[in-house]
């Protein structure tokens, strides 16, 4: 899990890495030859615009060949959980799930609707790269894996009303 492309929150997350630290993992893991997936996260408590462009710009700048982006869920339970509905950034009984599908969390700083419009900026901006698109189409061997590249391509797109 990359998380965050803002040093600040990775701290705050107490992930124990830093965003050199993520470069290094990811540089090493492609000249062993690995296929790689980062897995990213928005709508931190504290996540504003700058913490979430600076992760959409990590991804991108990271040679992965998959991207997740996923929302902030706090598990009921949790101390993150009870911050966040201390902090009235839950909406109390609503469901929230990582995918984005439904987000019922929001920041100090950004609102249910911003982080959505994070989350299909993030999925557009990694996976809508002309170099992402042209490295895929290379690996493709067979008319099989196309048709499986384009399923997985229009799923995406429409998961994210792109």
């Amino acid at each position: 899990g990359v998380e965050s492309g803002s040093e600040e929150l990775l701290r705050e997350y107490r992930k124990g890495y830093t965003l050199d630290d993520i470069r290094e993992a990811f540089d090493l893991a492609r000249r062993a030859g690995l296929r790689t997936a980062g897995t990213f996260l928005l709508g931190g408590p504290r996540e504003t615009r700058e913490t979430c462009m600076q992760t959409i710009r990590l991804s991108c700048a990271l040679p992965c060949d998959f991207a997740s982006f996923n929302v902030f869920t706090p598990r009921p339970g949790t101390e993150l959980y009870s911050q966040a509905l201390a902090e009235g950034l839950l909406h109390a009984g609503a469901v929230s799930d990582q995918s984005g599908s439904a987000i019922a969390v929001r920041t100090r700083f950004l609102s249910s609707d911003d982080l959505l419009t994070f989350k299909r900026m993030a999925v557009r901006s990694f996976y809508g790269r002309p170099g992402y698109l042209l490295r895929q189409m290379r690996q493709v061997r067979s008319l099989s894996e196309l048709k499986i590249k384009l399923r997985s391509a229009c799923a995406l797109a429409g998961n994210n009303r792109i």
